[in-house]
C-alpha cells in the first residue's frame, strides 16, 4: 500500500513557466515521474487529468466545466475514489514511481516528489482528497504572452500541412487547440484557469507558494530561495546556483516588442486578472 501523501503540485496555466520551474526542481532532486514527455510532464498524470476533465465534458483548453463536478458532492466523491484506486494500482508504480524510487514511496524515507501538469491547476481539489498533505507551487505569467504563445502554437499546428497529423494523432491532438486559433480566445483561456483556481482556493485549503514567471527569469536565485524555504529543503548555495542557471535570459514581457500585441494589451489592461496580478501598468521599457 502506498504510504506517501505529500506531493508537491506544480501549478500554473499552460505556457506560464511551469516547465522552467520543473527543470529547476528536478535539478534540486525532485522526482517528477518515471515516464516524462518533453515538457517534464508525467504521462501517467497527464492521462489521469485528461480523464478527470473528460468526466466533466471538458478538456485542457476548456477546464471550466469541471467546476460543476467539484461543487457536486456525489460526483466529487466518485471521481476521488477512482483517483485513489489508480494511485494504489500497479500502473502508478510502473509508470510514475519506477523501480528506483519504489522503496522510498513504500516507506517514510525523505523524498521530494510531485508532478507538473497545468491541468492540475483545475483538478487539484480531487488530488488533494487522495494526497491530503499536498503542497502547491503556482507560477503565473502575464496573460498576453501566454495567449500569444498558445495562439502561435495553434496556428503552427492547425493551419499548416501538419494540421491533419495534429488533429488525428491521439497524442498530438492532446496539445492541439482550435480554440487558441484566435488570440482573444487564447487570452480567455488564461482567464478561465485563473478563475477556476481562484474558485477552488475559496473552497479548499492547500498550502501554496505563488511565484511570478517574470521574477523567475530576472531573479531566479531569489525565487528558488523561496521554494527551498517553502519545501523545507536543505539545499546549499551551490545547488541553488546550478538550478538558477537554468533560467534563460531574455525579455520578461515579450509582447511589448510587438505592435499588434501591445494594442491587444491596451484593450485588456484595465480590468480582470491583468491588473489583479500586477500587469496593468506595463510600458515598453520593461520588456528587457
Amino acid at each position: 500500500m502506498l504510504k506517501r501523501d505529500d506531493p508537491v503540485l506544480l501549478l500554473g496555466m499552460h505556457r506560464s513557466g511551469t516547465t522552467l520551474l520543473a527543470k529547476m526542481l528536478a535539478e534540486l532532486g525532485m522526482h517528477l515521474g518515471r515516464n516524462l514527455e518533453m515538457h517534464y510532464e508525467s504521462i501517467f498524470m497527464l492521462d489521469a487529468n485528461d480523464w478527470l476533465l473528460q468526466r466533466a465534458h471538458g478538456a485542457w483548453d476548456d477546464p471550466g466545466s469541471l467546476r460543476y463536478v467539484l461543487e457536486q458532492e456525489e460526483s466529487f466523491t466518485v471521481l476521488a475514489r477512482e483517483l485513489e484506486r489508480r494511485v494504489e494500482g500497479l500502473a502508478f508504480l510502473r509508470r510514475y514511481v519506477g523501480p528506483g524510487r519504489l522503496r522510498a514511496f513504500m516507506s517514510n524515507e525523505p523524498l521530494l516528489w510531485g508532478w507538473k501538469d497545468p491541468r492540475t491547476t483545475a483538478t487539484w481539489p480531487l488530488w488533494l482528497s487522495v494526497f491530503p498533505r499536498a503542497k502547491a507551487i503556482t507560477v503565473h505569467r502575464n496573460g498576453i504572452d501566454v495567449a500569444a504563445s498558445l495562439w502561435r502554437r495553434a496556428c503552427k499546428e492547425l493551419t499548416s500541412n501538419e494540421s491533419g497529423r495534429y488533429l488525428m494523432d491521439p497524442h498530438l491532438n492532446r496539445f492541439a487547440s482550435p480554440r487558441c486559433l484566435e488570440l482573444s480566445r487564447a487570452f480567455a483561456l488564461w482567464e478561465d484557469y485563473l478563475n477556476l483556481h481562484h474558485w477552488n482556493r475559496q473552497r479548499f485549503e492547500l498550502p501554496e507558494l505563488v511565484l511570478c514567471y517574470e521574477d523567475l527569469l530576472e531573479k531566479p536565485t531569489d525565487a528558488l530561495l523561496q521554494v527551498v524555504k517553502f519545501l523545507g529543503l536543505k539545499t546549499g548555495p551551490e545547488g541553488i546556483a546550478k538550478a538558477a542557471a537554468l533560467a534563460e535570459r531574455g525579455p520578461r514581457f515579450r509582447f511589448l516588442e510587438d505592435a499588434k500585441l501591445r494594442e491587444f494589451y491596451e484593450s485588456r489592461r484595465g480590468d480582470g486578472w491583468l491588473p489583479r496580478l500586477g500587469y496593468g501598468e506595463l510600458s515598453r521599457n520593461e520588456s528587457s
